[in-house]
Order: structure tokens, then sequence, then C-alpha cells
């Protein structure tokens, strides 16, 4: 894995998208490029190369635990938190 071997490497967290599309350095920028084995399309219109892509689709909070604190929760049990992701 290129990450693991160069500790270099920076991390990219890109909220308000998607994945688009995922494929290859030709499919996804034209033209055959060494280094990341998969690329992934946002749809803000940016590509990265990437190692591996993690998928998580529905979602059910733990949260039962902090139903006797001060920790704000929503209607679906989730922690609520502002926009830069801190919560109570």
């Amino acid at each position: 894995l290129k990450g693991a071997i160069d500790d270099r490497s920076p991390i990219y967290i890109e909220t308000k998208c998607e994945i688009s599309e995922v494929g290859g350095s030709e499919k996804l920028l034209g033209q055959a490029q060494r280094g990341w084995p998969v690329y992934a399309k946002l749809t803000n219109g940016r590509v990265y190369g990437c190692d591996y892509i993690v998928s998580a689709t529905g979602v059910v909070p733990n949260t039962e635990f902090l139903s006797a604190t001060q920790i704000g929760l929503d209607p679906q049990g989730f922690v609520k938190v502002n926009e830069n992701m801190r919560t109570s």
C-alpha cells in the first residue's frame, strides 16, 4: 500500500459530496498514471487516488448509554454536532 510505505501521504476529508465514479487513472484522469491502484471522482469534481475505498451505508447509532448525560441527541439518536463536528 502506498500510504503504508510513504507516511507523508496527506489525509483529505471531503464533506457535502459523494463518490460519483470509481476507476483507473485512464478513465478518470484521461491518461495512464502510476501511483494509485484506484481513483475516485467526487460530485464536487475532485479526483483522488487511493489505496482502497471504504463505503458505509445504513448507520444505526449506538448511543443509548448517553441518554443520562448532557450530550445532545437528535430524534434518531445521533449525537448532535456543530459545523466543526463538536458536541456538547
